[in-house]
């Protein structure tokens, strides 16, 4: 018999007594509670009160699954196991909502460094080390999108360890922006197929122009003992 819960901190509370599998199986059974009951009940619409307030059966269902999902992935994460390897896991709700918190400051080692490795890495939030380098995602800062409107994009650190230096600071996650820190960290450009998609050509000079803007906080900063005040 699937034990049943009702809530996001019940899994949490008790995950350490219930298997994978366990965890599993709930979380399947209140994803197909919830697609049945969105079919009875189209639940609140946009920005009403019931959607606002997180208050709605539907949403406080929806809320509960999704955080009992990333409690899995970093639970999965500090055991070396991963639950996508199951085929129960198909049939639960928030399955990105997994994948990002699994991947969220995982480290990983690379063998070897190329762009189409740090692009990967850091879309993903991955901590990357190589060779005594190390690249991490530290935060978000606001800016426009290729249409000038108002959106966030990554903060990208890349530090040697041990080193007092300040971390070179990095904007955006897209290739022109995945050769730059390969650039800086061994000091040529890559050469060969990087097999990445080409950036869009704004996207391309406004990550450069980020990233300058980036550096340069940073410099400011350091200058006057402070924090960078552009990562969000």
């Amino acid at each position: 018999m699937v034990q049943t819960f009702t809530g996001s901190s019940s899994i949490a509370q008790s995950s350490t007594g219930l298997s994978v599998r366990s965890i599993l199986l709930d979380l399947a059974a209140r994803s197909a509670l919830y697609r049945i009951s969105g079919k009875l009940d189209a639940g609140p619409s946009y920005l009403s009160e019931g959607w606002c307030t997180r208050t709605h059966p539907l949403i406080v269902l929806s809320d509960g699954i999704r955080e009992d999902v990333e409690m899995l992935a970093r639970r999965c994460r500090e055991a070396g196991d991963d639950a996508r390897h199951s085929p129960i896991f198909t049939l639960i709700e928030h399955q990105h909502a997994y994948a990002e918190a699994y991947e969220r400051g995982r480290r990983v080692a690379l063998e070897e460094l190329t762009p189409r490795a740090i692009r990967d890495g850091i879309g993903r939030s991955n901590t990357l080390t190589w060779n005594g380098w190390v690249i991490e995602v530290t935060g978000e800062c606001e800016t426009d999108d290729d249409y000038g409107m108002p959106c966030w994009t990554s903060v990208v650190d890349v530090t040697i360890q041990g080193s007092a230096d300040a971390p070179a600071t990095f904007v955006d996650t897209g290739r022109e922006t995945a050769h730059r820190i390969y650039r800086h960290m061994t000091g040529k450009s890559f050469e060969g197929d990087d097999a990445l998609a080409v950036d869009d050509p704004y996207a391309e000079s406004h990550a450069e122009a980020l990233s300058d803007g980036a550096e340069s906080a940073h410099d400011a900063d350091n200058a006057d003992g402070g924090a960078c005040g552009y990562v969000c």
